[in-house]
Protein backbone atom coordinates (compact mmCIF):
# COMPACT_ATOMS: atom_id res chain seq x y z
CA UNK A 1 0.00 0.00 0.00
CA UNK A 2 1.64 3.35 -1.08
CA UNK A 3 0.97 6.55 0.41
CA UNK A 4 1.71 10.48 -0.83
CA UNK A 5 -0.04 12.93 1.22
CA UNK A 6 0.87 13.60 4.91
CA UNK A 7 -1.03 16.66 5.95
CA UNK A 8 -4.07 17.44 7.68
CA UNK A 9 -6.00 14.63 6.67
CA UNK A 10 -3.25 12.41 5.08
CA UNK A 11 -0.80 11.40 8.22
CA UNK A 12 -3.64 10.14 9.97
CA UNK A 13 -5.47 8.33 7.36
CA UNK A 14 -1.49 7.01 6.50
CA UNK A 15 -1.07 6.00 10.33
CA UNK A 16 -4.37 3.91 10.26
CA UNK A 17 -3.50 2.46 7.10
CA UNK A 18 -0.17 1.24 8.68
CA UNK A 19 -1.69 0.36 12.07
CA UNK A 20 -4.26 -1.44 10.77
CA UNK A 21 -1.71 -4.38 9.02
CA UNK A 22 -1.46 -3.27 5.86
CA UNK A 23 2.67 -2.38 4.94
CA UNK A 24 2.67 0.97 4.21
CA UNK A 25 4.81 2.54 1.94
CA UNK A 26 5.59 6.23 1.75
CA UNK A 27 6.78 9.53 0.11
CA UNK A 28 6.54 13.24 0.84
CA UNK A 29 7.42 16.18 -1.27
CA UNK A 30 9.47 16.88 1.55
CA UNK A 31 11.44 13.90 3.20
CA UNK A 32 11.02 15.67 6.28
CA UNK A 33 7.04 15.24 6.50
CA UNK A 34 8.04 11.23 6.84
CA UNK A 35 9.12 11.71 10.14
CA UNK A 36 5.34 12.73 11.46
CA UNK A 37 5.26 8.39 10.54
CA UNK A 38 8.20 7.50 12.48
CA UNK A 39 6.24 5.89 15.02
CA UNK A 40 4.37 3.98 12.59
CA UNK A 41 5.65 1.15 10.64
CA UNK A 42 6.31 2.01 6.87
CA UNK A 43 8.72 2.12 4.56
CA UNK A 44 9.85 5.45 3.31
CA UNK A 45 10.63 6.39 -0.11
CA UNK A 46 13.08 8.62 -2.16
CA UNK A 47 10.76 8.77 -5.46
CA UNK A 48 7.03 8.23 -6.66
CA UNK A 49 8.54 5.71 -9.03
CA UNK A 50 10.37 3.75 -6.45
CA UNK A 51 7.32 3.83 -4.39
CA UNK A 52 5.11 2.43 -7.36
CA UNK A 53 7.46 -0.56 -8.15
CA UNK A 54 6.96 -1.59 -4.81
CA UNK A 55 2.98 -1.22 -4.32
CA UNK A 56 -0.30 -2.62 -5.61
CA UNK A 57 -2.74 0.27 -4.51
CA UNK A 58 -1.20 3.85 -3.88
CA UNK A 59 -3.32 6.41 -2.58
CA UNK A 60 -2.79 10.16 -2.74
CA UNK A 61 -3.92 13.20 -0.34
CA UNK A 62 -2.85 15.87 -2.03
CA UNK A 63 -3.84 19.60 -2.40
CA UNK A 64 -4.64 20.00 -6.30
CA UNK A 65 -5.64 18.45 -9.22
CA UNK A 66 -2.33 19.54 -10.78
CA UNK A 67 -0.50 18.30 -8.15
CA UNK A 68 -2.22 14.76 -8.84
CA UNK A 69 -1.62 14.62 -12.21
CA UNK A 70 1.89 15.48 -11.81
CA UNK A 71 2.38 12.37 -9.32
CA UNK A 72 0.68 10.29 -11.52
CA UNK A 73 2.89 10.78 -14.21
CA UNK A 74 5.92 9.51 -12.03
CA UNK A 75 3.71 6.55 -10.51
CA UNK A 76 2.79 5.49 -13.73
CA UNK A 77 6.85 4.61 -14.62
CA UNK A 78 6.47 2.57 -11.29
CA UNK A 79 3.15 0.79 -11.28
CA UNK A 80 2.49 -2.79 -12.52
CA UNK A 81 -0.42 -3.14 -14.98
CA UNK A 82 -3.22 -4.11 -12.71
CA UNK A 83 -2.41 -1.52 -9.92
CA UNK A 84 -5.03 0.86 -8.12
CA UNK A 85 -4.35 4.78 -8.26
CA UNK A 86 -6.40 6.06 -5.20
CA UNK A 87 -7.81 9.70 -5.38
CA UNK A 88 -8.81 11.11 -1.91
CA UNK A 89 -8.91 14.56 -3.05
CA UNK A 90 -11.34 16.60 -3.77
CA UNK A 91 -10.38 18.02 -7.07
CA UNK A 92 -12.91 18.90 -9.76
CA UNK A 93 -15.15 15.84 -11.32
CA UNK A 94 -13.53 16.33 -14.92
CA UNK A 95 -10.10 15.83 -13.61
CA UNK A 96 -11.56 13.09 -11.52
CA UNK A 97 -12.77 11.16 -15.07
CA UNK A 98 -8.93 12.78 -16.67
CA UNK A 99 -6.91 10.65 -13.85
CA UNK A 100 -9.17 8.02 -15.15
CA UNK A 101 -8.21 7.83 -18.64
CA UNK A 102 -4.49 8.78 -17.82
CA UNK A 103 -4.35 5.89 -15.85
CA UNK A 104 -6.19 3.30 -17.78
CA UNK A 105 -4.09 4.00 -20.66
CA UNK A 106 -1.52 2.20 -18.57
CA UNK A 107 -3.45 -0.60 -17.60
CA UNK A 108 -3.88 1.20 -14.03
CA UNK A 109 -7.04 1.30 -12.45
CA UNK A 110 -7.94 4.46 -10.65
CA UNK A 111 -10.87 5.34 -8.12
CA UNK A 112 -12.17 8.89 -7.42
CA UNK A 113 -12.71 8.53 -3.63
CA UNK A 114 -12.82 11.82 -1.67
CA UNK A 115 -12.62 12.13 1.80
CA UNK A 116 -15.41 13.98 4.22
CA UNK A 117 -14.63 14.83 7.92
CA UNK A 118 -11.50 16.64 8.38
CA UNK A 119 -8.43 16.28 10.89
CA UNK A 120 -10.59 15.45 13.64
CA UNK A 121 -12.69 12.72 12.23
CA UNK A 122 -9.20 11.18 10.47
CA UNK A 123 -7.91 11.18 13.67
CA UNK A 124 -10.47 9.34 15.29
CA UNK A 125 -10.92 7.08 12.34
CA UNK A 126 -14.78 8.10 11.46
CA UNK A 127 -14.34 9.56 7.92
CA UNK A 128 -16.72 9.32 5.41
CA UNK A 129 -15.27 8.24 1.99
CA UNK A 130 -17.39 8.13 -1.04
CA UNK A 131 -15.86 5.96 -3.57
CA UNK A 132 -16.44 6.49 -7.23
CA UNK A 133 -15.18 4.28 -9.60
CA UNK A 134 -15.86 0.70 -10.82
CA UNK A 135 -17.27 -1.52 -8.22
CA UNK A 136 -14.82 -4.67 -8.42
CA UNK A 137 -11.71 -2.40 -7.53
CA UNK A 138 -13.88 -0.25 -4.72
CA UNK A 139 -14.76 -3.27 -3.14
CA UNK A 140 -10.67 -4.26 -4.10
CA UNK A 141 -10.03 -1.50 -1.61
CA UNK A 142 -13.00 -1.71 1.10
CA UNK A 143 -10.40 -2.84 3.47
CA UNK A 144 -8.00 -0.27 3.43
CA UNK A 145 -10.73 2.66 3.07
CA UNK A 146 -12.29 0.93 6.40
CA UNK A 147 -8.77 1.80 8.32
CA UNK A 148 -9.72 5.36 8.51
CA UNK A 149 -13.48 5.06 8.03
CA UNK A 150 -16.30 4.72 9.67
CA UNK A 151 -18.49 5.02 6.35
CA UNK A 152 -17.78 4.25 2.61
CA UNK A 153 -20.40 5.08 0.39
CA UNK A 154 -20.92 4.90 -3.72
CA UNK A 155 -22.38 8.19 -5.11
CA UNK A 156 -21.57 6.53 -8.63
CA UNK A 157 -18.87 6.27 -11.37
CA UNK A 158 -15.22 8.53 -11.31
CA UNK A 159 -16.81 12.10 -11.40
CA UNK A 160 -20.21 11.44 -10.15
CA UNK A 161 -22.96 14.23 -9.36
CA UNK A 162 -23.23 14.44 -5.75
CA UNK A 163 -19.71 13.09 -5.33
CA UNK A 164 -18.35 15.15 -2.26
CA UNK A 165 -21.80 16.59 -1.21
CA UNK A 166 -25.38 14.90 0.30
CA UNK A 167 -26.76 12.39 -2.35
CA UNK A 168 -28.77 9.38 -2.09
CA UNK A 169 -25.86 7.27 -2.03
CA UNK A 170 -26.14 2.71 -1.87
CA UNK A 171 -23.01 1.50 0.43
CA UNK A 172 -20.22 -0.41 -0.72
Amino acid sequence: MGWIGLGDQGLPMAKAVAEAGFPLHAWAWRSTFLDALSASPHIGHDGVKDLAAACDIVALRVRTDDDVLQLVTGLLEGLRPGSIVVNHGTGLPGNAVRLTEVCAEAGISALDATVSGGRPAAEERRLTTMVGGPRPVAEGCEKVFASFSRHVVRPGDVGAPGRGRSSSTTPC
